[in-house]
């Protein structure tokens, strides 16, 4: 029997593409969630998908905002704090 790692690495893509398909384990929605009238969209939704990416990049280009921000704040600390310091 060929290992796992064998059947990952195989030269062959038809048989890289099965082993993966065959080793995630597939998830389902528990049809709990209907009876209670919950909507849970489906991942390979393409809006669900373009709503992911968008609020992904809001939250990097937050992070980078706040980076400067904080930097010009310490930049303005400094040269309140030590106005002859010429490590500016």
């Amino acid at each position: 029997m060929p290992s796992l790692s064998m059947l990952v690495s195989n030269s062959d893509e038809e048989v890289r593409r099965l082993s993966a398909e065959l080793l995630v384990e597939k998830r389902e929605i528990s049809p709990l969630w209907e009876q209670k009238n919950v909507s849970v969209p489906s991942l390979d939704s393409e809006e669900v998908i373009n709503r992911l990416v968008n609020e992904t990049l809001l939250r990097f280009k937050l992070h980078k905002i706040n980076a400067k921000i904080k930097h010009g704040i310490v930049k303005a600390f400094r040269r309140t704090v030590y106005p002859f310091h010429k490590g500016r």
